[in-house]
This record gives structure tokens, C-alpha cells and sequence, in this order.
């Protein structure tokens, strides 16, 4: 499935002040100018009144039998990037610099999430969660390497079995830490000496809760506070993301299936092992669950693969791990084509089904993120009599309304006539104005969502968080489970073959533009920017069918 690849004009400039040695399909080569400070590597040994670095869980639970490498496998995840992602500092250096008035509150909430071990030991001692100027990005920063941990180890295996977990008052970070060094896993029976003397007091013990998708929503439900244009907070919030709560509209979520998010992006393997490599004596089995932590954001561990040095992950190999994210988006989809009719008058008829296969809308997460669908038709010679959804050199959709008028957007389509109607599954934030907008204080409300449903999900539900938006909504085709296009093209009396393609990015255009914006005046945004310019990918092809009509 190839991707765009392309070097723009900044990106050949960067890479001439460089000597022009390193080529950007070069693994690990850097872009070093002024605009790229490299973060340094961060000590993953480190330790807190609460907390502990994952070098301190590595001696035991790193080369387990069964193949299963749980802190490698980790650290190539988004999960143990989740600090040091440049999209997310630019964006929130661009957040705070749009509204400066909130610059605590946009902190205070982010670092909750994306630097929770940071967060919640500098709540607990009473200090800031500041991130910017020196903050915990700052590595002179008390807190610098437990916010360079990510969503680290005694994270997650110290949150609470709370009655808030899987609640509103459970998301948005709304998980809660005890002050006892209780690591809770699934066993219920655990032997608990050694990581008690090998982690200075921590204590394994049972709970269910980390295998269940409660755990997860306390980051994957996020509202956000909606300011107006003078800046004012309103009092309203917006839902940025609302993963969980699609999960729990689906099918998935019927206790029947037993179906969490753990089940999909942590998968258990075949085979009871040893939960430890040491102490060699230890008996306690149990088929674990990977830890690679897999999801679909291949645009960023590629950014990060190829450009590692600056950004203090040059020792890490993240190969794997985008391979798991390509095949877990090829596992999104399925996509067939039904009704092909050729008429005498050269009309090319024809459906293209679309089956969503995960237990979350199609694309899900953060709103930066489309998928589309892809239509080429060719002659006998192999000459393009149709095309829809190409993509240019900048990753921008001919034909998508917004990718060359930022104050419109692509509606939805249910049929399909011309070239220029493209059909796009995205979520389209609209201000209180009723504006096409970015900035995720001033998103009130959606103008536009028809991402693919999950299989189960009633889109007549009248939950805000996850409402159909737009044509989608009265679209009978568009249903829980996915989307039928119809397809009616004159002109095609020569068509050979028909090439259909779904195609994914996990940075749509309208939103990259938008954002770069602030390259000139927010140093993180201008770093960003170097370093997507000079990465390659741009899309990534999910799911494809090709039929002959000769």
C-alpha cells in the first residue's frame, strides 16, 4: 500500500543547510537548524514519592517467555511517546499562544494525560503542571524525566479501581492515584517480595479493573472548555474525543462479547508463561497481553523513526510497531464493491460498501483525522478516464472543499456523480459563530460527523458526544456497522478497470494548515513543521479493490 512521498521546497532548504548529506528516508537522520533543539533522552530509572521510571520494571518484565517484551515493546508506542509526540507540544504551544488567558488550564489538563506521572507528582506536592518555557519540558525540570516517561508503567497499574472509573467524572484524567504503591494487575494470587525489594516498596496486587475499558476512558473521553472569540470562557464544554463512549454504543460493549479495548490493542497471547524472568523460582502463570499498545497513528512513529535524534528516541527502532499500526488499520475496513453495471450509453453503476470492523467509529480520536475514498477508472491503455480523491504534493484531497477554502468543508455524499464530490468520514469542528475551525478552545459543537459506525451503534442516539452530524444523519445507508456510496458516472464507455481504495491521515490538511499558521511566532509549531515536511508520509492506503470490466 504506498504512500505520497515528497520532499518540499523547506524541507530540501533544511536539509542544504545541513550539507545535504542526510536523505529523508534515512533512518534516525535528523533535521538540525536552529528551529530543532534536540530533546536529550530522558533517565528511565528515575523515582518519585509515587512513581517509578520503567528501567526499574525492565530487569522482570522484559524478556518474559512466549515472546512477550513488555517494556521494548512499549516504548515504541505511542502510549510511551505520548511527551514527547512534537504534533501534541506544537498544539499546545499553538493552544496557549490562541488563548493565553487559559495557558494553566491548557496545561494543567494535557499534562494530565500525555505527562500523567508529572501531573499527578506535582499535584501531589503541590506545584505546577506547567509544560512550556520551564516547565516539565524543561530538562532542568525536577519532574523532566517522569514527564518524558509518558503514559509510563506505575501509571496505569496504580490507577484505582474507583466507582468513577467509565464515568463523566472519570474522564478527562479523572483517574485516581493512591499514596500506597499499590500495583494492580490481573493475577489473584501474586507473589509479592520481589517487586517490592527490586522497586523500593511497591506492592503487586489483584485488579480486574486494567483489563477492562473503564481504565482506558479516563484519557480516550476528553472534553474541552469553549472560549468565544474575545477569548471568554463560555461555561460550555466541547467533546474533543469521545472513544469510550463509541465503544459503549457498539456491540462490542455487550458483556457477552467481552470485547475491550484491551482485547484489540493490547491482544493476550496463545499460551499461559512466567508473568516474570526473575526471580527464576517464581511459579505464577498467566497468558499475558502485549504491551506494544497498537493503534493507527503510523504518520507519527514514522516521524519519530526517521527523525529519533531530535527528539531523544534515536535509540529506539519503532519498525515494529508501525508495521502493527498499518495492519491494524488494514484490519479496520473491509471494502467491496456490489451493483457494477456498464450501460450501453457508457454510465458506469456502481456501490462501494464499507464495513467497519473495530469497536469505535472510522477514523476515531482526535478530530485532525479522515479517511476517504479513493476512485480511479482506467481505459484498456491504462489512461485515466476518472479520478476521485487524488491527493497533491502537500497531502491536500482535489476536489475536498476544505483543503482549498478554509472557511468550508466537504459535505457528506450518499451519491457520487462527479469527480469533485469526494466522499470524506471526518469530524469538522465549527466555533460558536458557526465557523469551520481548528482551535480546540474555541470548538463548540461539530458541523459535520459521519466518521463510520461501529457495528451495533444506533445513530439515532441523542448522546452529544457521539451524534451523527450533517447529510450522514438522514444517509439510510449510513448505519451502525458502516456506509454504502452509490456510484453514477457518465462518460465511462471506454472504463477497463476500476480501482476503489479507502485512504487514511492521521493529519488532515485543513488542520495541518491551519495549525502552521503559528510556525512563524511559536517555536514548537515552527519545529513541527521542519520535521513533517521532511518526513515522507502523507497517507496511508487501509483497504483496496480492483475489478476488470473488459
Amino acid at each position: 500500500m504506498p504512500p505520497l512521498h515528497r520532499l518540499s521546497p523547506l524541507a530540501l532548504l533544511l536539509l542544504s543547510a545541513c550539507g545535504g548529506s542526510n536523505a529523508p528516508s534515512t533512518p534516525q537522520s535528523g533535521v538540525q537548524t536552529s528551529l530543532i533543539t534536540p530533546q536529550p533522552a530522558h533517565d528511565t530509572t528515575v523515582t518519585s514519592s509515587h512513581f517509578s521510571g520503567s528501567g526499574n520494571c525492565e530487569s522482570c518484565h522484559d524478556s518474559i517467555s512466549g515472546g512477550f517484551a513488555h517494556i521494548s515493546d512499549w516504548r515504541t508506542s505511542m502510549m510511551a511517546q505520548s511527551s514527547r509526540d512534537p504534533l501534541w507540544q506544537a498544539k499546545v504551544a499553538s493552544e496557549v499562544a490562541r488563548n493565553p488567558g487559559l495557558q494553566s488550564t491548557i496545561e494543567a489538563t494535557c499534562s494530565r494525560c500525555h505527562m500523567p506521572m508529572a501531573n499527578v507528582q506535582a499535584e501531589k506536592s503541590g506545584q505546577s503542571s506547567a509544560i512550556l518555557a520551564d516547565g516539565f519540558l524543561d530538562p532542568d525540570h525536577r519532574y523532566y524525566d517522569l514527564a518524558a516517561e509518558g503514559v509510563s508503567c506505575t501509571l496505569c497499574h496504580q490507577i484505582q479501581d474507583s466507582p468513577e472509573l467509565g464515568t463523566e467524572a472519570g474522564f478527562d484524567g479523572g483517574y485516581s492515584i493512591g499514596d500506597n504503591k499499590q500495583i494492580y494487575g490481573p493475577f489473584t494470587t501474586t507473589t509479592t517480595g520481589p517487586m517490592f525489594n527490586q522497586t523500593n516498596g511497591f506492592t503487586p496486587v489483584h485488579g480486574a479493573h486494567v483489563e477492562s475499558s473503564e481504565l482506558c476512558a479516563s484519557c480516550h473521553n476528553l472534553t474541552t472548555p469553549v472560549v468565544d472569540g474575545s477569548g471568554t470562557p463560555s461555561g460550555a464544554s466541547f467533546h474533543e474525543q469521545s472513544v469510550y463512549s463509541e465503544w459503549a454504543q457498539s456491540r462490542y460493549a455487550d458483556p457477552a462479547a467481552t470485547e475491550s479495548c484491551q482485547s484489540c490493542h493490547m491482544p493476550a497471547g496463545s499460551a499461559a508463561v512466567k508473568v516474570a524472568s526473575l526471580p527464576p523460582w517464581l511459579a505464577t502463570t498467566r497468558t499475558p497481553h502485549s504491551h506494544r499498545i497498537v493503534g493507527g497513528n503510523s504518520q507519527m512513529l514514522a516521524l519519530m523513526q526517521q527523525h529519533g535524534e531530535s527528539l531523544g528516541v534515536d535509540a529506539l527502532d519503532f519498525t515494529t510497531s508501525i508495521a502493527a499500526a498499518r495492519a491494524m488499520l488494514a484490519s479496520a475496513v473491509d471494502l467491496t464493491v456490489s451493483g457494477l453495471t456498464l450501460a450501453p450509453d457508457g454510465t458506469l453503476t456502481f456501490n462501494v460498501d464499507l464495513a467497519n470492523k473495530g469497536g469505535h467509529k472510522l477514523p476515531t480520536s482526535y478530530p485532525s483525522r479522515r479517511a476517504w475514498v479513493y476512485v480511479r477508472i482506467e481505459d484498456a491503455s491504462g489512461a485515466t478516464l476518472f479520478e476521485s480523491g487524488a491527493t497533491d504534493a502537500e497531502g491536500r484531497i482535489s476536489g475536498a472543499d476544505g483543503d482549498w477554502d478554509a472557511t468550508r468543508y466537504e459535505p457528506h455524499h450518499d451519491q457520487v456523480t462527479r469527480a469533485d464530490q469526494v466522499v470524506i468520514y471526518e469530524a469538522v469542528m465549527g466555533n460558536d459563530d458557526g465557523e469551520v475551525n481548528h482551535t480546540l478552545l474555541r470548538s463548540a459543537h461539530y458541523l459535520k460527523e459521519n466518521r463510520l459506525l461501529p457495528e451495533g451503534f444506533n445513530k439515532n442516539s441523542d448522546d452529544p458526544a457521539t451524534a451523527t452530524i450533517g447529510a450522514a444523519y438522514n444517509d439510510a445507508d449510513f448505519a451502525g456497522g458502516g456506509d454504502q456510496i452509490h456510484y453514477q458516472l457518465s462518460g465511462m464507455g471506454d472504463a477497463a478497470k476500476l480501482v476503489v481504495e479507502m485512504r487514511y491521515q492521521t493529519l488532515g490538511y485543513p488542520f495541518l494548515a491551519d495549525l502552521f499558521q503559528d510556525a512563524d511566532n511559536v517555536a514548537l509549531v515552527a519545529r513541527f513543521k521542519a520535521l513533517f515536511e521532511a518526513t515522507e508520509l502523507r497517507y496511508e492506503t487501509i483497504a483496496s479493490h480492483t475489478l476488470s470490466l473488459e
